[in-house]
């Protein structure tokens, strides 16, 4: 069963309220420009389009390829994303800037896995890891280690290698609790709830719902405060632990409990984002009705579940013949430069060639004049 998750809310607490004014130099119009990249992304993309025009040094240039990834990735361009992903990846190693690489290397496996590329997700992932393994990150940045260890996890849970992923999990909630960073209090949320449904995918019900208690946003003691939370993370994530409990409801044949929690869901589901679990609700609706033997509601939720299905399936080809058909675009516009570079140089070569070619001539020609004018000269 899938296992995604909408993580886009748990940057909500960036956000803030700065205009695009015209600034002095480009590096002042990317801070602009990123400022206002969470509350309108839209606009913060198309003013680093702009920004992208200008002669940039390579640093504004990194900055200026990062934001339009993000800018990118929340506005749905998907595949631009990857493009100026992989196009700030090669600047990233160029400058030798690790922290940057560690984040692009997270943010690609983060997109591949949207489509999903299990393989490519791995692959990036397991880069960010190395990297962060052999360079030592700062106290301050530790969240980060935490986020590519989330990822991981999520990764590992989308493969269905649950024992893996939970190893994952308790690494990303040990960085989490330890770090001050204010977001890790959203992602341990997202660790706790995410290794709370791999523990329902195996079936250890105690662990899951402990996990899933950990994950639900609501103030047991005054520890917490729900001030610290987004509105809309609350309600997401809140949403998300009751649809772990139905499943639990489900497995104990609390089949009644479950249907009533489920439908819930899908009529919240109309004010709040359920997507990518819409299709699991249809499925396990269809298989609870047939348990109890209300064949009309289980046929019923089948064909929604299918409908869904057919429809996600779709999606995910078109998205996937969009990639390709990108990165075939940019291998022959790479191989046309090539062609053309190695056309100028062959050019020179030949410019060259036929310059000492000329002067070897006009030498030839004035050591055979001065043999004639000496032969001259001794035969008189």
């Amino acid at each position: 069963m899938r296992m995604d998750f909408n993580t886009n809310l748990t940057c909500l607490l960036c956000l803030l309220m700065v205009n695009l004014l015209s600034a002095q130099n480009p590096s002042e119009e990317l801070k602009k420009a990123e400022s206002i990249l969470l509350q309108n992304p839209e606009e913060a993309r198309k003013a680093v389009l702009e920004i992208s025009k200008k002669k940039l040094n390579e640093e504004d240039k990194l900055k200026a390829l990062f934001l339009l990834t993000n800018t990118s990735n929340f506005t749905g361009r998907l595949t631009d994303a990857i493009h100026f992903g992989n196009e700030a990846l090669i600047l990233a190693e160029k400058k030798n800037d690790v922290l940057t690489e560690v984040k692009l290397y997270g943010l690609l496996g983060n997109l591949y896995q949207s489509i999903p590329l299990n393989e490519k997700t791995k692959e990036y992932l397991n880069l960010a890891e190395n990297l962060i393994n052999r360079k030592k990150l700062p106290d301050s940045l530790s969240y980060i280690k935490g986020n590519i260890y989330y990822l991981k996890g999520m990764n590992y849970a989308n493969t269905l290698d649950c024992d893996m992923a939970v190893n994952y999990f308790n690494k990303a909630i040990n960085v989490y609790r330890s770090t001050q960073y204010p977001l890790s209090k959203i992602n341990l949320k997202l660790a706790y709830l995410n290794k709370g449904f791999c523990f329902i995918e195996t079936k250890r019900i105690k662990e899951a719902d402990a996990n899933l208690a950990l994950a639900l946003v609501k103030p047991v003691t005054n520890s917490e405060s729900l001030d610290f939370y987004p509105v809309d993370f609350v309600k997401q994530q809140n949403i998300y632990v009751e649809f772990g409990l139905a499943r639990i409801m489900a497995l104990e044949g609390n089949i009644s409990g479950s249907n009533n929690s489920l439908e819930n869901i899908l009529q919240q589901g109309k004010n709040i984002n359920i997507e990518s679990i819409r299709l699991d609700i249809y499925k396990i609706l269809s298989d609870n009705y047939l348990d109890i033997g209300d064949l009309a509601k289980s046929k019923d939720f089948e064909n929604h579940y299918l409908t869904e299905l057919t429809k996600n399936k779709k999606n995910q080809e078109e998205l996937l013949n969009t990639l390709i058909e990108s990165e075939q675009k940019i291998e022959k516009e790479n191989n046309e430069g090539i062609v053309k570079r190695y056309f100028i140089f062959g050019m020179i070569i030949t410019l060259f060639g036929v310059i000492f070619l000329v002067i070897l001539i006009k030498k030839n020609r004035k050591i055979q004049t001065e043999y004639k004018n000496l032969k001259k000269q001794i035969t008189n």
